[in-house]
């Protein structure tokens, strides 16, 4: 069965990785970056990521390069009146390895290592087109290509959902995030620090060799995010947040930062004929939770998984498999959006006194509440 996999990111080289345990397979991989140097920041990832990373033999390298999340801190009020939020701390013990943290690069790097595909760099799609007996595709460099499937894993902005699944489409939540990378004496160690005020969220990761910063506010999507005066927007935006973000600003420069919108993908159509959207191109969802590159790693898994006990000499016998793929994965998608949901409502909103109201009722309201989704996903299989 020969199959093109669109997007060399994580959930489509973890699909080449768990495909390659097939040989009935022949996977081929396009990726539009001609260069791995823009594959982001750092990236946290929950255990039932880790376990997916298990299945292939790759958690030990895992675990090598990432970097165990044990404590969280938090300040409604300003970040010189941190507090830890010990209500987390049975869900850390209950799940081992419940939440790291891993640069993407690194992460990436596992997985580039096991797929065991050659990628064909700055390469895109321009078209397909189904048949009765394959999917032509036609890339851009004009060369015409007959796949059995393809598989649109290439990310939020995706060129297979544009081209196949034209109503399902981006939507931006008004939220803009920037990343950086900080000293490490700025964050705690192994801890995850987050400052919320009036809608605004400083969100201080520690990672290995650098700390992450990540800031959340309110803005108008698709404007331009200009770093020549990006330094002064943020500290006037951020400025009664106090040290140590002020200090940590005061130590960056508006290149140090990339600024991205955040968007969701909210879409249940996921399969027409020959062709499937997977991971982010299908249901992106904000990085609120931790959840994305997790959910998919699964749809990778999960996948792979109904492909293999498949007849794929029958396209029928494989509408089938793709069809128990999408019934296995919507339950845990959708759960995975509603954790998400609250914890942009926990971190996020701009009502006066929500965020206090909520901090001070996780100390009475059971730990399930807040996590039962989490739980969910953790105590069952994919």
């Amino acid at each position: 069965m020969k199959i093109l996999i669109v997007g060399a990111g994580i959930t489509g080289l973890a699909l080449a990785c768990f495909l390659r345990r097939d040989p009935t397979f022949q996977v081929d991989i396009i990726e539009k970056s001609t260069d791995w140097s823009g594959f982001g920041f750092t990236i946290g990832i929950l255990g039932v990521g880790r376990r997916m990373l298990g299945k292939l033999g790759l958690e030990g390298d895992f675990d090598r390069l990432g970097y165990e999340i044990n404590s969280i801190y938090f300040s409604d009020t300003g970040s010189e009146h941190l507090e830890k939020l010990g209500h987390f701390d049975s869900f850390y013990k209950k799940y081992e390895k419940a939440y790291t943290h891993i640069s993407r690069k690194d992460l990436h790097r596992i997985l580039l290592d096991h797929a065991g595909v050659k990628i064909q760099m700055g390469m895109t799609l321009e078209n397909i087109t189904q048949t009765a007996s394959g999917a032509e595709v036609i890339l851009s460099d004009g060369t015409r290509r007959n796949y059995d499937l393809v598989v649109g894993a290439d990310g939020i902005n995706s060129k297979v959902r544009e081209l196949v699944f034209p109503s399902e489409k981006v939507t931006y939540t008004g939220n803009r995030v920037w990343f950086a990378w900080i000293p490490r004496k700025f964050v705690p160690h192994q801890t995850m620090t987050e400052i919320v005020r009036g809608g605004r969220v400083c969100n201080l990761f520690d990672d290995p060799t650098e700390s992450c910063m990540v800031l959340t506010s309110r803005e108008t999507p698709k404007v331009f995010d200009d770093p020549k005066t990006r330094m002064a927007r943020l500290g006037e935006k951020f400025a009664d947040f106090g040290p140590p973000l002020t200090d940590i600003l005061n130590h960056l420069k508006g290149e140090n930062f990339t600024a991205i919108d955040l968007g969701r993908v909210d879409s249940s159509w996921w399969v027409n004929g020959r062709v499937l959207v997977i991971g982010d191109a299908a249901h992106a969802m904000e990085p609120f939770a931790g959840l994305g590159a997790s959910m998919g790693m699964e749809d990778a898994y999960v996948l792979a998984d109904e492909l293999s006990r498949a007849d794929t000499s029958s396209f029928a016998e494989v509408e089938k498999a793709l069809s128990r793929y999408s019934a296995r994965r919507l339950p845990r998608v959708r759960a995975a959006m509603r954790q998400t949901r609250l914890r942009h409502l926990w971190l996020s909103s701009s009502i006066t006194g929500l965020s206090w109201l909520l901090r001070r009722m996780s100390r009475f309201v059971p730990i399930r509440w807040f996590i039962r989704d989490y739980e969910e996903l953790f105590e069952k299989e994919p």
